[in-house]
């Protein structure tokens, strides 16, 4: 299988660690193992490349997939997804996840260079 990992420019706040603690032990760019190959980067909840903080540097020209909920920003990525009537972004994921953990058709329709997600049941 691939591997994944999350990466912040901060490291989770001890009163959160307890979601991510059997997954990887910090979040932290250093943290990630040296065999480890990119494939593909997506940015989450980062409405520009402002936001990815002391990451832009290292992440901002290879980000693939956007996902956001705020209206306001300014998209960067191959490819942005955003839906600004989603709460949170967690929300947006939730939804991705459900759906691709489904039996359910989904179509990606690259139009204007942005992603349109469109659930099929």
């Amino acid at each position: 299988g691939s591997r994944a990992f999350c990466v912040c420019a901060d490291e989770v706040p001890a009163h959160l660690r307890f979601l991510c603690e059997d997954q990887q032990q910090s979040v932290l760019n250093e943290a990630i193992p040296e065999d480890f190959s990119v494939g593909r980067i997506v940015s989450v909840d980062t409405a520009s490349v402002a936001q990815l903080g002391s990451l832009a540097e290292l992440y901002a020209e290879r980000v693939n997939v956007m996902i956001d909920h705020h209206e306001s920003g300014e998209p960067y990525g191959a490819r942005c997804y955003i839906r600004a009537g989603a709460a949170a972004t967690g929300e947006i994921v939730f939804d991705l996840v459900k759906k691709l953990a489904s039996e359910e058709r989904i179509e990606i329709d690259e139009e204007n260079d942005d992603i349109e997600i469109i659930f099929h049941d």
